[in-house]
């Protein structure tokens, strides 16, 4: 059997090579890089090949302006909305928070279109666990939150001072309250 003879460094060459290109399809693209969707949805900022669809995805920082008017600014992990951002709706809410897989996760603070503001925590994209809000009105929920309904022990505080006490279920009272009125 005849032996070939391999240039000294060679096979080290070809590792290298081969490892540079399995790495430049994952190369991050830093700011300033825009992607135009179908749909009329425009990214600006960071973006990465995914190895999913090898399309170039947001990855990293950066801002998506929807076809419908809203506007998320923030971190995204392959394509979708994730950590830390800055949701601004066409109807005027705003929400500040985590995010995990596109929806609101972790704390986070909403300002509604109509003044209320929600200040708590969040999961899959409902009020849930300790969280206050407050409606223009003056009164104010502090307590515990489930698929965005006031449940369990909570207090809410009227405009006028009057604290009620006790459990809510669903948004409304549930067994004994204590009311407390404020001083006069």
């Amino acid at each position: 059997m005849k032996s070939r003879r391999v240039r000294k460094g060679s096979k080290r060459k070809s590792r290298k090579l081969k490892k540079s290109l399995r790495n430049r399809n994952r190369k991050i693209y830093r700011g300033g890089e825009r992607k135009e969707y179908d749909n009329g949805d425009v990214y600006e900022g960071e973006l990465r090949v995914s190895k999913y669809t090898n399309t170039n995805e947001p990855s990293g920082k950066g801002k998506m302006t929807y076809a419908n008017g809203d506007i998320f600014e923030g971190e995204w992990i392959q394509g979708r909305r994730g950590y830390q951002g800055k949701m601004t709706y066409s109807n005027g809410d705003i929400y500040e928070g985590r995010w995990y897989n596109n929806k609101k996760q972790g704390e986070g603070t909403m300002i509604y279109a109509n003044g209320s503001r929600y200040v708590g925590n969040w999961d899959d994209d409902e009020r849930d666990g300790q969280g206050t809000m407050t409606y223009p009105n003056g009164t104010k929920y502090e307590g515990e939150w489930f698929d965005g309904d006031e449940v369990n022990e909570g207090i809410k505080t009227y405009a006028d001072g009057t604290q009620v006490k006790g459990l809510y279920n669903y948004g409304r009272k549930d067994g004994a309250f204590s009311l407390s009125s404020a001083p006069k």
